[in-house]
């Protein structure tokens, strides 16, 4: 719900720029990316290959009604050759999508593997550093149900919800400081993939200390 997000993350959504009135877009990867991250998921995905990631207090969290007993949260890092393909078919989209060239790549995470039972926590990302950002869904195993994405848009209260899958609507880029988002309900399957990549504005840095230092 909206109300998960803390008063420093309320401060951001109103107060750091939007690029783009709804501050969301849903796309579909190119084939050739495509069938890269296919190839990786086919090797990956089954048997939650990958090395567990310490998962931040009340950021995610398993379901009680959960049996599972494996590890939540793994990471399995992307092949280099993938990742810079992929970033740089991204950097592109959100330039056209907000007009903003001048932007800088400030980190990629994953491919992120979600367990059974994991909840995520509706949050903003770092105001500092996560400005514009893309959720990339690699791929799924053994899952019984949809674990939708919720997303606040620009100025609204009710959340939007998208299903993402394998070469339909499989990226989600949005303006990750100001539009809460997360997947408030419980994963029905063994393992989600998903990898997370974001990008701020040359300059941003500085001004978003200044909005933020008086949250």
């Amino acid at each position: 719900m909206l109300s998960d997000i803390n008063a420093i993350e309320a401060h951001a959504v109103r107060s750091l720029p939007r690029y783009t009135r709804t501050g969301v877009k849903v796309l579909t990867l190119h084939a050739d990316i495509r069938r890269d991250l296919d190839h990786f998921a086919a090797a990956s995905i089954p048997g939650r290959r990958g090395r567990r990631e310490k998962i931040p207090v009340g950021f995610v969290w398993r379901d009680p009604g959960s049996t599972a007993r494996d590890d939540l949260l793994l990471i399995d890092p992307l092949p280099k050759s993938i990742e810079e393909k992929l970033r740089a078919f991204l950097t592109d989209e959100i330039g056209k999508w907000t007009g903003e060239r001048n932007i800088e790549h400030t980190a990629t995470y994953g491919v992120r593997k979600y367990g059974n039972g994991a909840v995520l926590k509706v949050h903003t990302d770092r105001p500092l550093t996560h400005a514009l950002s893309a959720i990339v869904h690699v791929g799924s195993s053994e899952q019984t149900e949809d674990w939708p994405l919720h997303v606040y848009t620009h100025g609204s209260g009710d959340p939007q919800t998208v299903y993402m899958a394998p070469g339909k609507n499989d990226c989600v880029l949005y303006e990750s400081a100001t539009v809460p988002h997360g997947r408030p309900v419980s994963y029905k399957g063994s393992s989600y993939a998903n990898v997370f990549l974001h990008w701020r504005p040359r300059g941003w840095e500085g001004m978003a200390r200044r909005v933020m230092s008086k949250a």
